[in-house]
């Protein structure tokens, strides 16, 4: 449809053109009754004038009928100023030179007057009063005055019979030129008189048209006012549907602005609780990072102190193995003592023997024997001095390994004291390390949970932002003045398919994100099993080729057709391939028929008929 210019702008030309043409009108015909308002106020505007009939625009006829009378009416006065303008001026040259040679003649009784013999018709727009000044110049030729001039001879003139001859001849060939006037005049007043009868008769012929127009034309203003009362009423019914649709658009408008709010609003709050959140968990990082290194720090230091404390061990487990060497040693020497302290009582009563056996004995081999013992004994006291010497080194030795176990024991019970310690530092680390792992596993578990809670909204959030870039645009033609054709159609596209075409994953992420009101939930639910033939909580289920064929179903099944034969073809097309591609579902496995190349170019085709429908059926003369 071609482009209408703004109602204003037509409203200032037509005035304009209508005040022009009433004027003209005017002036062209002040004699005749006007019919020019017959018809004003009888039309609407031009931008009514897609509502009219083929070829019927304003007031054009009754404008026609104006000027058919108006051009009848200049004919008429044409017709009429031809012939009425015709002046009989007479040739006065002769009248003159007779009026020169008389002057000097007494023409008491005589005046030839030269106005009475030069009779002029006016030409009025009046006819009636055209005839009656052409009747005039009859009148004033009577017959006395014409025939007055024959009664005046030369002896009543006073004059020579030679010049009253001359004059006499003058006087007639006068009388001639009158007579040939009045002869002129009388055809000229019956011309007129025809003229006037066959302009009376077009008159009232054309009386009788212009009767037979204006009843014609009463008529057709009459069927021309029930017309623009049907049209009237066409026009109220269709500005009040399309009040209620703009009513319900701005309602739908206030709704999607007041949910997008709400859901910047939640976006903004989840935005600034996943910042808190992101900022304690890297606090909380920090503070695992410094565990983990006073954790690693402890963990060396116990390892540290363990090895110590085996090395220490070591030393008491090699100090106890000497200590039970000393004392192994310290027994044997204790057993020698004893051996030795028996063999020497032993000696001592083989000495109080053989000194009482010496007595009996002879004196020289008590000598020899006494000898022997007293050899023997110095031996046992040489041995038994040594083994005592001995005795108390080791005795010192033992005092000094006693001491260093009395020192390692000390040292021990230190390092267990602080083994004990560490052990409890480490008990505490561990319980903090299983807090704080706990911790981040619960922030890790929120992270994801608002992630995907991001991730569910985000195209909800993005289908909010292309209605209201759409309505921002659509705001530029009228706020800004932009001419349409200056208007990004992009933006308009993406703002329609959001807002009028099928989604079921958006549709289903109201559900699961709990956008939807209570109130209307149950019912939500069964209008998005009819449209995508499965609950919202079991939408994700199928496969992407199949959710984007249930896409275009349900497009299909929503569009509110305003030009449903426009789009017939590409219907029956579109449920073919519908058909084929369910086929081809059933047959083939739910991986093939995702991987399948045909399915892919068949799907393809499917959304283009999707969106070549849409813009067929919504279509209202290329306007969406």
């Amino acid at each position: 449809m071609a482009k209408r210019t703004k109602t204003t702008a037509r409203l200032g030309k037509v005035k304009k053109n209508m005040e022009k043409t009433e004027w003209k009108a005017i002036e062209a015909k002040p004699d005749v009754e006007q019919d020019v308002g017959s018809d004003n106020g009888s039309f609407m505007d031009d931008d009514t004038e897609d509502f009219l009939p083929a070829g019927w625009t304003g007031n054009s006829k009754g404008k026609k009928d104006n000027k058919v009378a108006s051009d009848l009416k200049q004919n008429i006065e044409v017709t009429v100023t031809n012939t009425t303008k015709t002046k009989i001026n007479l040739d006065t040259t002769d009248l003159e030179s007779v009026e020169a040679s008389l002057e000097r003649i007494d023409l008491q009784s005589v005046t030839i007057e030269s106005a009475s013999c030069t009779p002029v018709i006016e030409a009025t727009p009046n006819i009636e009063l055209t005839a009656q000044k052409a009747k005039a110049p009859n009148h004033a030729l009577s017959a006395s005055e014409t025939t007055g001039f024959e009664h005046i001879t030369a002896l009543e003139l006073g004059v020579p019979a030679t010049l009253a001859q001359g004059t006499k001849s003058q006087i007639e060939q006068l009388h001639e030129l009158i007579n040939s006037l009045e002869q002129q005049l009388k055809s000229t007043i019956y011309q007129a008189t025809v003229t006037k009868a066959e302009l009376e008769s077009r008159i009232a012929k054309q009386d009788a048209e212009i009767h037979s127009l204006r009843i014609e034309l009463a008529d057709k203003n009459a069927l021309r006012s029930g017309q623009y009362l049907t049209l009237m009423k066409e026009k109220e019914e269709i500005e009040a549907s399309y009040r209620a649709r703009r009513e319900h658009t701005e309602a739908q408008t206030v709704k999607v602005t007041n949910d997008l709010g709400k859901l910047r609003n939640a976006h903004a709050e989840l935005k600034t609780k996943n910042a808190n959140l992101e900022r304690q968990l890297a606090s909380e990082k920090a503070k695992v990072t410094g565990a983990r290194a006073e954790k690693d720090t402890l963990r060396e230091e116990r390892q540290r102190q363990e090895f110590t404390i085996r090395q220490l061990q070591k030393q008491v487990n090699q100090g106890n193995t000497s200590l039970t060497q000393l004392r192994e040693d310290l027994s044997r020497t204790r057993t020698e003592k004893v051996n030795l302290m028996s063999e020497k009582s032993s000696l001592e009563s083989e000495l109080a023997n053989v000194r009482l056996q010496s007595t009996v004995a002879s004196t020289t081999k008590m000598s020899s024997e006494l000898s022997e013992a007293r050899e023997a004994y110095k031996v046992a006291q040489k041995n038994n001095r040594f083994y005592q010497s001995r005795w108390k080194i080791q005795k010192l030795e033992i005092r000094d390994l006693e001491h260093e176990i009395q020192v390692l024991q000390i040292d021990k019970d230190l390092l267990g004291k602080d083994l004990e310690i560490t052990e409890d530092k480490l008990h505490k680390l561990k319980v903090r390390t299983s807090r704080q792992e706990k911790v981040i596993k619960d922030l890790k578990s929120e992270v994801s949970d608002l992630e995907r809670d991001r991730d569910l909204k985000a195209p909800i959030l993005q289908i909010g932002v292309d209605i209201r870039l759409r309505n921002l645009e659509h705001a530029a033609e009228t706020v800004l003045k932009i001419p349409r054709d200056e208007i990004d159609g992009a933006i308009i596209m993406n703002g329609n398919n959001a807002a009028h075409r099928a989604n079921g994953a958006v549709d289903a992420a109201l559900f699961q994100a709990g956008l939807v009101p209570d109130d209307y939930m149950e019912c939500f639910e069964a209008i998005f099993e009819e449209m995508y033939t499965v609950a919202p909580s079991k939408y994700g289920g199928w496969c992407p080729k199949v959710l984007r064929l249930i896409d275009c179903r349900a497009t299909i099944m929503t569009v509110k057709a305003f030009r449903r034969h426009a789009s017939l073809e590409l219907r029956e097309e579109h449920s073919k391939i519908d058909n084929m591609l369910l086929e081809l579902h059933n047959s083939m496995g739910q991986r093939s028929f995702e991987n399948s190349q045909v399915v892919n170019d068949l799907i393809e085709r499917l959304e283009l008929l999707t969106t070549e429908i849409v813009e067929a059926d919504r279509s209202r003369g290329g306007r969406h």
